[in-house]
């Protein structure tokens, strides 16, 4: 089976850990893989400093303030860190944002 190409974007503060500029990853996964497997490689790509940011302290669960959107939807109302992933998924990180 073909590989699947997703990209990530972070916005805010986690575009700036994901290595400013525009805050995209362009990346290539295994079929199969879930959100959960493309937020590690995030991470594996760009430091432990992102895995604190998405992940409480005992690494297993996402910060209750934090967004993902996977192509517009919000991941928990699909099925969360599980869900799997199909070729040209889009996934957004979102941090909570201030507005005025």
């Amino acid at each position: 089976m073909a590989m699947l190409k997703v990209t990530a974007k972070g916005v805010a503060d986690l575009g700036k850990l994901m290595g400013g500029g525009r805050g995209e990853a362009a990346l290539t996964l295994p079929p199969g893989s879930t959100v959960k497997d493309l937020l590690a490689v995030l991470i594996a790509k760009f430091g432990p400093a992102l895995g604190q940011r998405l992940f409480m302290a005992d690494g297993l669960e996402l910060r209750k303030d934090l967004r993902l959107l996977l192509n517009g939807r919000e991941i928990t109302f699909l099925n969360g860190l599980a869900t799997e992933l199909k070729n040209g998924d889009h996934l957004s990180l979102i941090p909570p944002l201030a507005g005025g």
